[in-house]
């Protein structure tokens, strides 16, 4: 089990948990379709947490990330928000900073303020001033992610992280 801070509080859980059990459960074509490289998108019948939980894993998908990566930043996102979609689409207040925090990752200050201006850029602000709540805001969330992991975080962990394809969950949750 991971050690995660939620809101401020402390507790174990298994983030990927969800996905994974959703993973597993899929038809035996889609299983073949897995096994032979190619990625299937879409929910099925999945509904609430689950549902976004696995779109969020299509957006990441969709920026580029490998399977391994993905999955990885799904839980991530679920460290973050515990997949609420009023915060995955959203602000909130990070209780330690009292900062405002923005989107699936909770960019906070110029962060969040570059990542407001991107979503805008792609007309993906609604005339409320909020993120649009669709599968193309979570794309755009994700590649944003990717492209500020690429050249604004020099990080030798982020470096490691985007380098290793195949990387396993105790890794990532160590790098990210």
């Amino acid at each position: 089990p991971f050690h995660v801070r939620s809101r401020g509080k402390h507790h174990t859980e298994r983030p990927s948990l969800m996905l994974m059990t959703t993973l597993s459960t899929a038809t035996k074509e889609e299983v073949a379709a897995k096994i032979s490289g190619e990625y299937k998108q879409g929910v099925g019948n999945l509904e609430g947490k689950a549902a976004l939980q696995k779109r969020i894993y299509d957006g990441f998908r969709n920026a580029g990330f490998s399977e391994a990566q993905s999955k990885a930043l799904t839980a991530e996102v679920g460290r973050e928000n515990s997949y609420d979609a009023a915060t995955v689409f959203g602000t909130h207040l990070d209780p330690k900073n009292n900062k405002v925090n923005l989107g699936m990752l909770s960019m906070q200050g110029s962060r969040g303020t570059a990542l407001y201006n991107h979503m805008k850029e792609k007309g993906l602000i609604d005339q409320n001033g909020h993120i649009v709540k669709s599968q193309e805001s979570i794309n755009e969330m994700a590649r944003f992610y990717k492209t500020e992991m690429q050249t604004s975080e020099k990080s030798p962990l982020t470096k490691e992280f985007l380098e290793n394809k195949d990387i396993d969950r105790k890794r990532a949750a160590f790098l990210l």
